[in-house]
């Protein structure tokens, strides 16, 4: 029979096979690689989140009248983001990705006249943090821009 005719057609079998698996394989290579910089993008918000919280929770913990400044970095990865603080903690948010860490005071604002908001901080921005006392006798947190 045609012996060069069969081994015509199961090099093209294997060769197609071959070019399957190996587009398989990128394709998941590929996903893992979009996960792992999503993952590092995301750890980097949350660790600019626990970097506000903890300037907020050592400005509360210190008493009234104490402030601290603090200096936000320009981007995450490239990539510009913003910071939401309110009583409930900080959240940052990058890419459609959202990172939070958990404060410690219950009232934050703006301003030192309303005793409770949100406050958005934007990236690159520097912040004056500062522990009030409230007419209830209790203290309150005010995030101001420099």
């Amino acid at each position: 029979m045609n012996d060069r005719g069969v081994m015509t057609v199961d090099l093209i079998f294997a060769t197609l096979l071959i070019i399957i698996v190996a587009g398989s394989i990128v394709t998941v290579v590929s996903n893992r690689m979009d996960t792992t910089s999503q993952t590092e993008e995301l750890s980097k918000a949350r660790m600019t989140a626990d970097n506000v919280a903890e300037a907020i929770n050592k400005v509360y913990s210190s008493g009234t009248g104490h402030s601290a400044n603090i200096s936000l970095p320009d981007d995450i990865k490239g990539e510009k983001y913003y910071i939401n603080v309110n009583s409930s903690g900080v959240y940052v948010t990058v890419g459609g990705m959202t990172g939070k860490s958990y404060i410690i005071p219950k009232k934050v604002s703006n301003s030192y006249l309303v005793d409770e908001s949100q406050i958005i901080m934007y990236c690159g921005s520097t912040y004056t943090i500062k522990n009030v006392n409230g007419s209830e006798g209790y203290s309150w947190i005010v995030i101001t821009g420099s």
